[in-house]
């Protein structure tokens, strides 16, 4: 996926409310470290937990797992309405597999392979946000809220 490409996406929609940002394909360089294995495995259960959640059609809890930053923009009546209406495929989703994460500007930027309730394959594109101790809410305690999210245009390329 580019990434690359995403990032100027990524800084505008953090600008804007944190409206989300679309992927693309990229090559990973030297300018854009790779997540370490800690970091995937933080953000990962960050992804899963709020998956979770939704697919539990508890919006309260999934919503602890977005970022203090986007919180603070977007009450939980948008959130559930924004998840609901835009995001549906996210409710019952499973399976989750990381294709690619990279570190840039500290924070990591994810791709995910994901199921729906049918069995559909998709991919996401997040952008995760480090938060303290004090930033975090129960459920969550994964060190990591998202900041956006948003559903790759092309079909996974790996099987899973």
């Amino acid at each position: 996926m580019r990434i690359q490409s995403a990032v100027a996406i990524i800084a505008l929609f953090c600008a804007l409310s944190l409206q989300p940002a679309q992927a693309n394909n990229h090559t990973t360089t030297d300018a854009t470290p790779p997540c370490s294995a800690t970091v995937k495995k933080s953000a990962l259960a960050t992804i899963t937990g709020q998956t979770q959640y939704l697919g539990k059609q508890d919006f309260k809890s999934a919503f602890t797992f977005s970022s203090v930053s986007f919180r603070k923009g977007i009450s939980l009546p948008m959130f559930t309405s924004i998840i609901t209406t835009n995001y549906g495929y996210l409710i019952g989703a499973k399976q989750i597999q990381i294709t690619e994460c990279l570190v840039i500007g500290g924070a990591p930027h994810m791709q995910v392979n994901l199921k729906d309730k049918s069995g559909t394959p998709f991919s996401m594109f997040y952008v995760l946000q480090k938060q303290s101790k004090k930033q975090l809410i129960a459920p969550n305690k994964t060190g990591y809220g998202i900041s956006g999210a948003e559903i790759v245009d092309e079909a996974p390329q790996e099987s899973f």
